[in-house]
């Protein structure tokens, strides 16, 4: 499996280069038209929690760990700035 910023030019340069993927996490690049004038927002989607079951992701690397369970975000309007803030 191969992800993070995939698109169709990068895709076809891993196939070209005989890569052995058979799975494409495409995502930003294909929903947010991300080439000129597009807007793409890097992001990441954190599934912490399956029918009120909590998940945990697996990795070996700790700054991609995360805790499981569902999360509450708690900040405000600032009505003066047009902002919000936590």
């Amino acid at each position: 499996m191969a992800s993070n910023e995939l698109g169709e030019f990068v895709i076809d340069s891993i196939r070209s280069e005989d890569g052995r993927v058979d799975i494409y996490g495409v995502g930003t690049k294909l929903a947010t038209c991300s080439g000129a004038g597009g807007g793409a927002l890097g992001g990441v989607y954190k599934l912490v929690s399956v029918n009120g079951v909590p998940k945990l992701k697996l990795t070996s690397d700790i700054a991609k760990a995360t805790l499981p369970g569902e999360k509450r975000f708690y900040g405000q309007w600032d009505m003066t700035a047009g902002t919000f803030r936590t």
